[in-house]
């Protein structure tokens, strides 16, 4: 839908990164129409992921809502996701 104007349409974005503490490289980005959707495929994807020492996988869902066709975040804090001793944490960014 490039180029279609979608306002008013409500999106949860997720999306894939990994880094370290100099860099962040996003590998990974869809859109859902719920948030237990968006937190499912960060969770499979983020297990998914292999690091290496030094280089941490993460993820992130954040609702918005496209204004034409820019896609626009809400105001309130999305979720943040690590790959914590095998195991997925969800947590608010900043947390």
């Amino acid at each position: 839908m490039i180029g279609t104007d979608r306002t008013g349409e409500r999106t949860w974005r997720a999306w894939l990164g990994v880094g370290d503490s100099a860099s962040l490289t996003q590998l990974d980005l869809a859109e859902f129409g719920s948030a237990s959707a968006a937190r499912s495929w960060v969770e499979q994807r983020i297990r998914a992921v292999r690091s290496h020492p030094n280089v941490s996988v993460f993820g992130s869902i954040d609702l918005g809502e496209y204004v034409g066709t820019r896609w626009e975040p809400a105001a309130g804090p999305g979720l943040d996701a690590d790959l914590v001793d095998g195991r997925v944490r969800w947590r608010r960014p900043g947390e």
